[in-house]
């Protein structure tokens, strides 16, 4: 994510993005069919990460729906119940 903050989407060609992260070219284009595709999903596990860690000493069980709301979108992490 670093490289692609450091010198745009455009910029970072596949090859240097595979090599960085330490796979074929191909591998990437295996699991992610752009560069598009490849930092949303990047930016969507971050999200989940910080939401996590944001969460983590929350009580649960008190979770209500305008902390939910607040946040974000922490049912997708299993953290607030409907």
């Amino acid at each position: 994510m670093r490289l692609l903050a450091e010198r745009g989407l455009g910029a970072a060609p596949t090859p240097t993005i595979s090599n960085w992260v330490g796979v074929a070219e191909g591998t990437l284009f295996t699991y992610f069919r752009t560069k598009d595709d490849l930092t949303n999903s990047l930016y969507r596990e971050i999200k989940l990460e910080l939401a996590d860690a944001m969460m983590s000493d929350f009580p649960k069980e008190e979770c209500s729906y305008q902390a939910a709301t607040c946040l974000g979108s922490l049912r997708e992490v299993g953290h607030c119940k409907s």
